[in-house]
């Protein structure tokens, strides 16, 4: 009796909420291609998440936090050229607290990439040069932060970050897409620093040629000099996101 009755148990608990352990799922989505006046916006609250005038690989860097735009590969031309605007309405319940609300908007997000775009995906490590984030000899020189949130501007000699770690800090060296590039590879934190830190750094872009009238160390010198940190060259497998199909949306 007791073996009947721990099966029919077992039965009920499978049938009962399947529903409620599937992945959330935007209600309603609309993709439309943006308009000539479109401006670049990606909010969320607690009803709907909007990102206007968005390229699909710029939608796929949102739905990946930590995937800066460089580590999409494969992608047909069109994904970095033609503009979206991407609508959705989120499910009731949905967290008040913005870092919670946005890593659930992202999840759903790739769901919905996967059905409005066709979207197929995988990752695959990469070996290349990079370089190695480290405290050098003298010791660390940042301080830590005291502002309530991150923030990153350029300066006319360089750039101010407040409230970033180590390991942001060190994705944010390396944009191959911006116009005044930080290091010339990629970088990888390895100065085991887990706190959060405000600091300018001044230096001359990787880039371009240095102004003479105002001229700045190198990156490598800045860092070590100001932020007592160092690049030492080395090789690591990076993650790359490869794109293996993707398709225009059928207007909705």
């Amino acid at each position: 009796m007791r073996l009947l009755l721990t099966s029919a148990l077992s039965v009920a608990a499978l049938a009962c909420p399947i529903r409620a352990q599937l992945p959330e799922v935007f209600e309603v989505v609309s993709v439309r291609p943006s308009g000539p006046n479109a401006t670049l916006k990606s909010a969320a609250d607690r009803s709907r998440f909007v990102a206007t005038n968005h390229t699909l690989a710029m939608l796929i860097a949102s739905s990946y936090p930590d995937l800066p735009l460089w580590r999409i590969s494969g992608a047909p031309s069109w994904t970095t050229k033609e503009r979206w605007d991407f609508v959705a309405k989120l499910p009731p319940g949905m967290p008040g607290d913005q870092e919670m609300l946005w890593r659930k908007t992202e999840q759903m997000l790739r769901t919905s990439l996967a059905d409005e775009f066709k979207l197929q995906t995988h990752f695959e490590h990469r070996e290349q040069p990079v370089y190695q984030l480290l405290v050098a000899k003298g010791g660390l020189k940042a301080k830590p932060s005291v502002a309530a949130e991150f923030s990153s501007r350029p300066t006319p000699t360089g750039m101010e970050i407040k409230h970033v770690t180590m390991a942001e800090f060190a994705e944010l060296l390396y944009c191959p897409e911006c116009t005044r590039q930080i290091a010339d590879r990629v970088v990888v934190d390895r100065t085991g620093l887990t706190d959060y830190y405000d600091f300018s750094l001044n230096f001359a872009p990787s880039n371009l040629p240095a102004d003479t009238a105002n001229a700045q160390p190198s990156v490598y010198t800045a860092i070590q000099d100001q932020l007592g940190l160092k690049l030492e060259p080395s090789k690591g497998l990076v993650d790359f996101l490869v794109v293996d199909r993707a398709e225009r949306p059928s207007q909705n």
